[in-house]
Order: structure tokens, then C-alpha cells, then sequence
């Protein structure tokens, strides 16, 4: 390893082994394969739950016939009934999203970036929630610019 930081040259998968010693080769055969795909199945499926779908982002993998599993909002449900055949659990607006959404939209005006008084809802309930937002719209970023930890990837 020391060789390998030392001067950033390529080493083979057996090399770095020797390199590694006797210690680390027994905990690496002592790794059970099932046990780990199991572990990343497990893994992946609570992953895929923290994922929100905005409408756009709905509307889209209907159209490509793709199986999504997370969390959208009733609102999109309502503006997009398809979305029902879909894995997701419908969110509904709380007492603490409406304070954020609130606070949220008067800084966006102080701001001059205005976006669609649903779409500062829907963030609102998101970042409560702590789940990453994927959209297909760009101005869910105007959201990051003010909270920080609003975790939105805007897809094309």
C-alpha cells in the first residue's frame, strides 16, 4: 500500500493481497457472497425508499414505462392519477411543512425567484422528510440556494 501512495503506480489484485498480508486475506474469505448480496438487497430497498418523485419526474417514467418505488404527494397524485400504479406513498402536508413553505416562498421573493407556490409546498414536505427530490425541473434549485440541506437532483 505504502508503495502504491507513494508513487501512484498501478499495482495487480494480487500483489496488493500479498501486500495486505495473511490477516486480511482470512477476513476477506471469510465473507459469505449470499450474505452480502442479501445485505446490498436489503441495502438498495431501503434506498429506493428515500427517494421523492415530483410530477415531472412522474410523468416522465410512466411515459418510459419505468418501476419507481419512494414517496410523491398527494398533490401530485391528484394532478397525476397514473401515478398510482406506481410503488409510492402519498405525503400530505403538516403544520411544520406549511411554516417552512412559508418561510421558504418570502425568502424566494426577497430573492426576485418566484416558482410555483405548490412546488415550495412539495419542498417543504421533502425537506421534513429528509428525502432526496427528483425533478425534472430546474427551478427546485432556487429551494437549495435558501435550505441547504434540501437534497434535490434535477434530471433531464
Amino acid at each position: 500500500m505504502k508503495r502504491l501512495e507513494e508513487s501512484k503506480t498501478r499495482v495487480s489484485t494480487e500483489e496488493l493481497l500479498k501486500e495486505l498480508g495473511d490477516e486480511f486475506r482470512e477476513l476477506i474469505s471469510e465473507i459469505d457472497l449470499e450474505k452480502a448480496i442479501e445485505g446490498y438487497k436489503k441495502m438498495r430497498d431501503v434506498e429506493w425508499k428515500r427517494f421523492f418523485y415530483d410530477i415531472s419526474k412522474l410523468i416522465d417514467a410512466y411515459k418510459k414505462n419505468e418501476n419507481i418505488k419512494g414517496y410523491t404527494t398527494i398533490y401530485n397524485i391528484i394532478e397525476f392519477p397514473k401515478a398510482l400504479e406506481f410503488d409510492l406513498t402519498a405525503l400530505y402536508l403538516s403544520k411544520q411543512d406549511y411554516a417552512l413553505a412559508s418561510d421558504v416562498s418570502t425568502k424566494l421573493l426577497k430573492l426576485g425567484k418566484v416558482i410555483p407556490v405548490i412546488d415550495v409546498i412539495i419542498s417543504a414536505i421533502t425537506i421534513n422528510k429528509g428525502l432526496r427530490f427528483i425533478t425534472r425541473d430546474k427551478h427546485f434549485l432556487f429551494v437549495r440556494d435558501i435550505v441547504k440541506n434540501f437534497s434535490v437532483m434535477v434530471e433531464s
